[in-house]
């Protein structure tokens, strides 16, 4: 009986200490643009590798989305549906007004980005990405937004 119980805390510790891919759940919200520097925030110091941000007008299926780390995000505007190629120009002109730089990826499974790296704090990457979204998607001081995010929670910290 001693043996069992020791094999099975050996399985356990095992279990506990063999690394596995982590699924990590999307959180949704509503609001004004008022929280979006505080997502921000929350996204630059999360200890997650996969943790991102995704804003969109609320009812709209184009979005902006962004990774980020303690010194900066790169924002992204995916190249994917007509109604998001129909905005390369758009996303180009704005940054281009605004000195961003633009570079063009693409994901491993062939999707085109259109990228904005942002060095600074959350303060400054909020406010390159509310350029965007106005420029971008019309956005005004009222517009409602839906923010999904996953690897962080979505507290100010």
């Amino acid at each position: 009986m001693k043996w069992i119980l020791v094999i099975i805390a050996v399985f356990v510790v095992a279990w506990l200490l063999i690394p596995r891919n982590r699924i990590t759940q999307e959180h949704s919200e509503t609001g004004k643009i008022d929280r979006l520097q505080p997502l921000i925030e929350s996204l630059m110091h999360s200890e997650d590798d996969y943790a991102y941000l995704r804003v969109n007008i609320e009812g709209r299926e184009e979005f902006l989305q962004m990774t980020a780390d303690k010194t900066g995000a790169q924002i992204n505007f995916p190249l994917v549906q007509k109604s998001h190629l129909k905005l390369e120009s758009v996303i180009r002109d704005v940054s281009k007004e605004n000195g961003y730089h633009v570079e063009d990826n693409s994901g491993s499974d062939g999707t085109k980005f259109i990228d904005i790296n942002v060095n600074g704090d959350s303060e400054e990457v909020s406010k390159v990405c509310e350029k965007l979204l106005s420029g971008v998607f019309k956005s005004k001081d009222h517009t409602v937004f839906q923010f999904h995010y996953s690897g962080f929670e979505g507290h100010a910290l």
